[in-house]
């Protein structure tokens, strides 16, 4: 089983981190922005067999199977920009399979913001049930958000993973992919 998932959110989130992190365990501390296409190949092993997917950093092809829109959950004005990211998805992709992940929930003052943000992301849509807070540096339910987007996808549960090999992912850079721009900033 294969699936595209493009992976989406400002500047700075930790998106990179996160995939870098669960595929080969490096967490990167310094910020460098993903200037060019990058796709990650993970392949996750599973309680129900192999699943493959193709990630796609802030940029996607024409067909996309699921999303994961990614916020900074120290950020206090993350709310506008999320909901753009997911209009977009819904205009450009329709009603996927997408999940959300509140990222750097290791940060000191991040338990205060819990309440709040559970009660903006009901308060827009009920989006709260596709919402999971992740640590790309602690690896705190790190494995969540591609889990949850497993069960969506094959339409089966509860879905676990096993161990990561080295040999079970890949990095590779495409740049002749047909490219949809995604929105940078909400309006």
């Amino acid at each position: 089983m294969q699936f595209n998932c493009i992976i989406i959110g400002d500047e700075a989130v930790g998106k990179t981190t996160y995939i870098t992190r669960f595929t080969s365990g490096e967490f990167i501390s310094d910020y460098h922005p993903t200037v060019h296409p990058v796709i990650t190949n993970l392949r996750l092993k599973t309680n129900k067999g192999v699943i493959n997917f193709n990630i796609f950093e802030n940029f996607g092809p024409q067909h996309v199977d699921c999303a994961i829109i990614m916020f900074d959950v120290n950020s206090p004005d993350f709310l506008p920009n999320l909901l753009t990211y997911h209009r977009y998805l819904l205009k450009t992709y329709g009603n996927i399979p997408f999940v959300i992940a509140g990222n750097k929930c290791d940060k000191v003052n991040v338990n205060h913001n819990c309440k709040r943000i559970s009660r903006l992301l009901i308060d827009n849509g009920n989006l709260h049930k596709n919402y999971y807070t992740i640590s790309a540096k602690s690896n705190y339910n790190f494995d969540k958000p591609f889990l949850f987007l497993c069960e969506k996808l094959l339409n089966d549960g509860p879905i676990t993973h096993e161990n990561l090999d080295q040999d079970d992912f890949d990095f590779y850079n495409i740049l002749p992919l047909p490219i949809i721009t995604l929105p940078i900033k909400a309006s």
